[in-house]
């Protein structure tokens, strides 16, 4: 279901007519017959779209290969509860699911001892292969402070890392919560 919203805000998101918001009820998010909109906050970016239940609101970050273009890893967060938040990363195929994926921030442990250091693989979907977790107002904080999140999974040829920017994330975030909350 969250990876569902992900491709949903990715195709809305590409398929242009959005506005740049500010904070505050849904007539001010949204202008006049636009569908949703989309903020970025350095390689972060805040988009909210309109659905018949409301309005959903993500926070995400794509990478691309230079070369090819392809998208080679995605991350999405949305609130979730007062106690936290969902963290999704999409990570490409030819990854050795047993193996896992080991997440830190700038170079210490970021998922704590209840994870054991490993996440595990969820299933891919034609986008990717899913990894998530819950977020606690801890590993916020560390996401706050740092400025990579590091991922290292594993593939037939050995260790992949990958390296996430978290430069403008405390303040994606906090757009986010911001017109989440709003009416």
């Amino acid at each position: 279901m969250r990876v569902l919203r992900l491709l949903l805000v990715f195709l809305l998101v590409s398929s242009g007519g959005w506005a740049v918001p500010s904070p505050g009820s849904d007539s001010k998010i949204f202008p006049p017959g636009s569908v949703g909109f989309e903020v970025a906050f350095d390689s972060w970016f805040v988009g909210c779209s309109k659905r018949s239940g409301g309005k959903v609101c993500t926070m995400w970050q794509h990478q691309y290969e230079q070369r090819t273009s392809k998208r080679v890893l995605s991350v999405e967060i949305k609130k979730f509860t007062k106690n936290g938040v969902d963290f999704v990363l999409v990570l490409p195929f030819g990854l050795i699911f047993d193996s896992g994926v080991e997440v830190r921030v700038d170079g210490e442990r970021f998922v704590g001892k209840r994870l054991s250091g490993k996440l595990s693989f969820k299933t891919c979907l034609p986008s990717g292969c899913v990894v998530d977790l819950h977020l606690d107002a801890r590993q916020l904080g560390a996401l706050y402070r740092g400025a990579v999140l590091e991922v290292k999974a594993v593939g037939s040829e050995g260790s992949i890392p990958l390296s996430i920017p978290l430069k403008g994330f405390e303040s994606a975030y906090k757009y986010l919560e911001s017109v989440s909350s709003s009416k």
